[in-house]
């Protein structure tokens, strides 16, 4: 649904809903209370990817533009910056500022922070073992890498949590690893939210901790992993009950 001054965008697992499903697109819109439909392909052949694209009124189920667009996979982020700002261009959206970037990242040390990510969520000590050595070998190829910095530093956290790395050596690593993160992005909300459980977990300074939340919660209020973390800091203050007050500050 658009207007002169937003965009609102439905969440990926409410579109994902009707993924494989025969439905056509007024009918998907009305359930998705959307206006327009965004839907395309991606086809990969060797080191080429074709991203082919087509946006659709949902109220007249006409075809407003489509487009294709063939490139080397190392460039994949570009294309989705090229993607989204060609959605806002022919919606005629006025946005709050700049339209939004997509840092470039090369594929490699991609496709290893995926591999790290997935280790660490599978939660034993030699997936965290193995995750440290992909998320090392990612930012050798990119150390200017946000969020495998960020990535990497939990990794560490979860290694003291198992007592697999010793509690001051696995801190200050995950301490310094996320520090390079935000060095790196300071508003990359993440790291803020990972050094508020460093702070309350290896100093029990809560302070320091919801400095970091409330910061990550300005820049990514329906972030489920910040709201967690955020959910963990108010039990500890003995506040679970008063999220309207740690909305708005913690005073």
């Amino acid at each position: 649904m658009t207007n002169s001054l937003s965009l609102r965008v439905t969440s990926r697992s409410s579109a994902f809903a009707f993924k494989g499903e025969k439905i056509d697109i007024p009918a998907v819109a009305e359930k998705l209370n959307v206006a327009h439909i965004l839907e395309g392909s991606v086809r990969k052949a060797g080191n080429r990817v074709r991203i082919t694209t087509q946006l659709i009124d949902a109220r007249s189920d006409t075809h407003l533009w489509p487009e294709t667009y063939d490139r080397e996979l190392d460039d994949i982020c570009a294309i989705q910056d090229e993607i989204a700002v060609t959605v806002v261009e022919q919606l005629k959206i006025t946005l709050l500022g700049a339209a939004p970037r997509v840092k470039e990242t090369d594929s490699a040390a991609y496709a290893l922070y995926l591999q790290g990510r997935h280790l660490r969520q599978q939660a034993t000590a030699e997936s965290y073992e193995q995750a440290v050595a992909l998320l090392q070998q990612a930012l050798a190829i990119d150390p200017g890498y946000a969020a495998a910095w960020n990535e990497l530093s939990m990794v560490y956290t979860k290694q003291v949590n198992i007592g697999k790395r010793p509690i001051d050596e696995g801190y200050a690593l995950a301490r310094e690893a996320a520090n390079k993160a935000l060095a790196i992005e300071p508003d990359y909300a993440p790291a803020h939210a990972n050094l508020s459980t460093i702070e309350s977990e290896n100093k029990n300074d809560l302070i320091a901790a919801t400095r970091h939340l409330e910061r990550a919660l300005q820049l990514e209020p329906t972030n489920v992993e910040i709201l967690r973390s955020t959910a963990n800091v108010l039990a500890s203050l003995g506040r679970l009950l008063q999220w309207p007050a740690f909305a708005c500050g913690f005073n």
